[in-house]
């Protein structure tokens, strides 16, 4: 990999994708074989949980929902106000929908400025009017809202929100019968900031297991909300919504304590690797680095400087998520001490090649001897 060259273009011409994944797209645009890359572009898990001795019935028969599954999500989550849905992808998609329908009259709608895309584009479908907040809303953003729409932790920034000021945002737009959506699709590693616990009438809680426990392929997640919002929301469900595979690992993924505890600890270890091969990489770069629990984000204040790394990065065989904003990089845990290897050395020569075209430019712009 080392023998590649970065393009005189510090730019890639090609269309970015509008989330991690899609790897086929830059193995065939920078002619590099799938199995070549390090893709570090997603949240998710890399050593995620690995389900054990899956019987054959399991595969032949039907979905039932007596199968334990909600038993244990109840357990996890530590309420008896849960319902099992094809992935929180799907909840964001169709809630706005299913909310509308229940004629609460939901038609300003307030979301983060910088955070996961479907949101927006799920109220865009349904028409409502949007307002977009920095961290947190403000209190006459939410006097104006009919429903606010939390990222907690948010994906891409990283802001961990304290479960009192969730709640307290919660109970400010209870005033005007207004609903709090809080997606947590990346909270299972600190549990503790949750606010399951506390419930509100007119909150929503989403959670996923495709993050933590590294089972998107699955697309299972859960909804937490009232009872009439549950119902709500299991009219909505397709039969045999989830597949009797999916219900059966899930399952196991939830009761697994054991497990569950292990992949804690080295979700925190790989972190903390991450966030130290960034900060060498950048060290020289105007950049903000912030971690969450399964990824890093880093930006920019040089106009140019994320879309150079990136290109830059892919030309090596490294695929990191490029931001919607073009000024900030996301990247993803490895499993492999070979794969940690490998994408320290490619960013520290990418580190190296650019600190050179700068010397080179400034040298030429002053017409240095």
């Amino acid at each position: 990999m080392d023998r590649l060259m970065l393009s005189a273009n510090p730019f890639s011409i090609m269309q970015h994708p509008e989330h991690g994944g899609h790897l086929h797209e830059y193995a065939e645009h920078y002619g590099i074989p799938q199995h070549a890359w390090l893709d570090v572009s997603t949240g998710i898990n890399p050593k995620g949980y690995l389900p054990t001795n899956i019987p054959d019935n399991i595969w032949t028969q039907l979905p039932q929902e007596n199968d334990g599954l909600v038993l244990a999500a109840q357990k996890y989550y530590g309420t008896d106000q849960v319902l099992m849905v094809p992935g929180s992808s799907w909840a964001i998609q169709t809630l706005p929908q299913i909310l509308q329908q229940q004629s609460l009259g939901i038609q300003r709608v307030l979301l983060p400025k910088v955070g996961y895309g479907e949101h927006k584009k799920a109220w865009l479908k349904q028409k409502a009017t949007l307002d977009f907040y920095d961290d947190i809303p403000t209190d006459e953003q939410l006097v104006w809202a009919d429903a606010c729409v939390l990222i907690n932790p948010n994906n891409p920034t990283t802001r961990l929100l304290d479960p009192q000021l969730v709640v307290g945002i919660a109970k400010v737009l209870e005033r005007q019968h207004g609903l709090l959506i809080v997606d947590e699709a990346f909270m299972d590693a600190q549990p503790h900031c949750s606010v399951v616990s506390q419930l509100q009438e007119n909150m929503i809680v989403l959670r996923s297991l495709g993050k933590f426990f590294g089972l998107a392929g699955l697309r299972v997640g859960s909804v937490m909300a009232s009872q009439s919002i549950l119902q709500s929301v299991q009219n909505a469900l397709p039969p045999w919504a989830i597949s009797n595979v999916s219900r059966y690992v899930a399952k196991q993924a939830l009761s697994d304590v054991y497990w569950i505890a292990a992949n804690n600890y080295w979700i925190q270890q790989n972190i903390q690797r991450l966030v130290s091969i960034c900060a060498q990489a950048f060290c020289h770069e105007r950049s903000l680095i912030r971690a969450s629990d399964l990824f890093v984000t880093v930006w920019f204040d040089e106009e140019g400087a994320a879309q150079a790394w990136h290109h830059h990065l892919c030309c090596h065989g490294v695929y990191c998520r490029l931001l919607d904003e073009n000024n900030g990089l996301r990247f993803g845990l490895l499993q492999y001490p070979e794969d940690w290897q490998r994408l320290h050395k490619v960013m520290s020569m990418v580190q190296s090649q650019r600190m050179l075209s700068t010397v080179t430019t400034l040298h030429n712009e002053y017409d240095l001897e």
